[in-house]
């Protein structure tokens, strides 16, 4: 299986672990570059702000530490479909990320998981 070399961009000192797409791959902080499988490595790239193709950062000369923001996209109802039966696992700062990134919306970070939870689900379900 091919891979695609991801460096994690995120603003994590310890870093993060790809538990949306379920390649339990973990990255050690900010700059780290792992293997990706290049069908997941596909998926990762919908999240600019966490992380980058390694390749391409290197390519275009940018300061890798430095998010971007993420451009406008329209998630196939595969996608979507896969993104809910995995939203449930997911902890709250991530939920936070993925309203702001996906759907450009604040949720605040005081409230509890399971509004947290139920807020992010009202944006995908709302989605046009």
């Amino acid at each position: 299986m091919k891979t695609i070399p991801i460096k994690y961009v995120g603003l994590k000192e310890t870093g993060d672990s790809d538990h949306l797409y379920g390649t339990n791959i973990v990255w050690k902080g900010p700059g780290d570059v792992q293997e990706v499988p290049e069908d997941k490595a596909k998926l990762l790239m919908n999240h600019p702000d966490v992380w980058k193709d390694a390749p391409k950062a290197a390519e275009r000369k940018e300061d890798p530490l430095v998010a971007e923001a993420p451009q406008s996209k329209r998630i196939t109802e595969t996608e979507d479909d896969h993104v809910a039966a995995k939203i449930h696992l997911m902890p709250k700062e991530d939920l936070i990320r993925y309203a702001l990134t996906e759907f450009n919306e604040r949720i605040d970070p005081e409230l509890p998981d399971e509004d947290v939870l139920a807020a992010v689900t009202r944006l995908m379900h709302t989605r046009a």
